[in-house]
């Protein structure tokens, strides 16, 4: 297993925090997440858990007006980068509704226990910052040894960036550079 939380990404942190309640409301500012199965267990791909996770995924998105940019789906793990794209989003509700949906999908098809107790995010700081965690959720199946390249995973998706594809952004930043 790779290491975690990877040091290039987390330089410094030690533990999970949760952010200040309206950090998980900001408008085009991206959160990246990391969510591991209880007791690492490859729980994820079983049965028709991808294809639940997929659809719950983009429809907590809608309904907490977040959008995805990059995602993975590991057999132990996820990594969801995500931000709000309107006002009265809320990152942090969109994500914690995904694991609760995904877990209940799990115990409907005999998987108890899915996700460890807590889960990690932070803001990306800068365009660089951004940049490498899309590369890092885009490269995570390669780097553990499940593809050669991300192509071939079929459960991780770049969907590009949302402030590029709205002109006009509700708090006045167009994060033009990322």
């Amino acid at each position: 297993m790779s290491e975690w939380p990877p040091r290039a990404i987390f330089p410094n942190r030690r533990k999970p925090h949760r952010l200040a309640p309206e950090e998980y409301r900001r408008v085009f500012q991206p959160v990246f997440f990391a969510a591991c199965t209880k007791g690492r267990r490859p729980a994820l791909l079983r049965d028709r858990l991808p294809r639940l996770f997929r659809a719950l995924l983009h429809g907590n998105a809608r309904g907490n007006r977040c959008e995805i940019i990059a995602w993975v789906l590991m057999p132990d793990h996820v990594h969801v980068l995500a931000c709000v794209v309107e006002g009265g989003g809320d990152v942090l509700r969109f994500f914690e509704g995904l694991k609760n949906g995904v877990a209940n999908a799990a115990l409907r098809a005999g998987i108890a226990s899915l996700w460890q107790r807590d889960f990690w995010d932070r803001h990306t700081r800068n365009d660089l910052d951004l940049r490498r965690c899309v590369q890092y959720i885009l490269r995570n199946p390669v780097e553990e040894g499940l593809c050669e390249g991300p192509a071939e995973w079929p459960h991780v998706e770049f969907r590009g960036y949302p402030w590029r594809q709205r002109p006009n952004t509700a708090n006045g930043n167009d994060r033009a550079g990322a």
